[in-house]
Order: structure tokens, then sequence, then C-alpha cells
């Protein structure tokens, strides 16, 4: 593939991205002023629940029949990623967009919003991420492993900075989310999505925390 249709491939995937972060922000804004929850009715076998239910049924079964059929296939399994990779935030990005603390100002905000002090790296690009069940309280993590921390948070903080860059003016953002924005916090929120998001700033803020936490090399008590 020759440079000039790669430069437009990149091109056309980053304006597919920003259209569809626009349409999400549009959806979550509707739903913003419609919260009754439409469960499908129990029993209901057109429904997405009931079906959903009926695909992992067959999937157990075939799964069932391979183990029976061919033992040594069954055995092969493929291996299970570590629960401390499996990010799944509890917080929605409009929860940290209008939190007070929110200054709409900095990376490093959102990811001591997110993660606090469970992350943890060096210098030297080690890092760690907490666990009670060790015996210093910290597991070490790789590289790939930390990657995925940092994306799920930029990811994060993109989708509060899109629900900003698409609103023409304050009054009606406002009225839309039904949340008052001081003047000053408006003024800055190009900060939002123009601030500094990647993996070098990401770094900077493991080190800060590392920094600000007790050693990792004295002596456990116990």
């Amino acid at each position: 593939m020759d440079p000039t249709t790669c430069t437009l491939l990149s091109s056309a995937l980053t304006d597919l991205i920003r259209g569809l972060k626009k349409l999400r922000v549009v959806v979550d804004r509707q739903s913003a002023g419609n919260l009754i929850p439409q469960n499908s009715v129990s029993g209901d076998k057109n429904s997405p629940d009931s079906k959903s239910e009926i695909k992992s049924e067959m999937k157990s079964e075939q799964k069932k029949a391979v183990s029976i059929s061919n033992p040594k296939k069954a055995e092969k399994k493929t291996p299970k990623i570590p629960d401390l990779v499996r990010i799944n935030f509890s917080q929605e990005p409009k929860d940290w967009l209008f939190h007070p603390k929110n200054n709409w100002d900095s990376f490093h905000a959102t990811l001591n919003f997110l993660y606090g002090q469970t992350l943890r790296g060096d210098r030297y690009k080690n890092q760690w991420h907490e666990d009670k069940t060790t015996l210093k309280g910290w597991r070490k993590i790789s590289e790939k492993h930390l990657h995925m921390f940092y994306q799920a948070a930029r990811s994060f903080h993109d989708d509060c900075s899109s629900m900003v860059e698409y609103a023409k003016r304050k009054e009606s953002f406002q009225f839309d989310w039904g949340h008052d924005i001081p003047q000053e916090k408006w003024d800055r929120r190009q900060e939002l999505w123009e601030g500094d998001t990647s993996l070098k700033c990401f770094r900077k803020w493991l080190i800060f925390v590392h920094s600000s936490l007790p050693a990792l090399n004295r002596p456990s008590v116990k």
C-alpha cells in the first residue's frame, strides 16, 4: 500500500471515529432526559435476553460434545486473562465530567479519579498494580497489561471530552445534561480534547504516585 493511500485511510478512520463519538453523545443526551428502563418481558422468546440465553445454551452444549468426542482437543483451552487486566469502571463518563473536583484541565485528574493509588511505576519502566493478596500488597505487571490500563483511561477521558466538544452553546449544554457549569470551567473546555493524554503523560502520573507511596523495598510488617 503506497503512502498516499495509507494517509487517506488513516484520515478516513479518524473521521469515522469522531463521527461515532458524536453519535454516542447524541444517544447519551437523549438517555439523560429519559431514565425509564425498557426491560423485556420475562418469558418472551423473541426478546434479546431470551435469544442470548438460547445461544449461550447452544454453545455450552457444543463444548460438551467436543469434550466427549475429542478429550485432547477439549484440554486445549484459551489462557485465562488475569483479573487485574479486566478493567470495568463502575463510573460513567458523565459522573466524572460533572464531578466538582473535575476542572476540565488535566488527564492526570481523570487518572486519579479512575485509579487513585492502585497503580504505580518508576522511571525505569517498572510498574505495579495493587494486590492485597501479595506479601507487599503490590503485583508487578507487564508493559502489555499496563497499556490496557492506559487505553481504558484514555477512552474514558475521550468520552468525557466528546460530550463537551460538540456542544455549541453553554446554555443548551446545561439544559441537555441538567448541570450548571461555572463560566471559568466552560472557558477552558478545550483542554479536555487538546490536553496531553499520551502514554508519556500516563507514565509521569505513575511516577508521581510511586514517589508519594511508601517504598516497595521496605520490609513487610506482619
